[in-house]
């Protein structure tokens, strides 16, 4: 398992396509969690969706604001 935490602004496209190409043969999901504001929650939702391939690989995100 891999945890990335990661501060300051991160490349997201770069992020996400990285993680679904080095994805271990037959994962089809991909947890993406997060806990901030709202505002980047709303970011990685997109991103969640632009990066997922329906059949192929989800990218699930999991988030807490406060």
């Amino acid at each position: 398992m891999d945890i990335w935490i990661w501060e300051g602004r991160p490349e997201w496209d770069d992020i996400f396509a990285k993680v679904k190409a080095e994805r271990a043969e037959g994962v089809k999901e991909i947890g993406v969690a997060f806990c901030g504001t709202p505002m980047i929650g709303k970011d990685l939702k997109l991103y969640c969706r632009k990066h997922s391939s329906p059949g192929q690989v989800i990218f699930d995100l999991h988030k807490e604001n406060f």
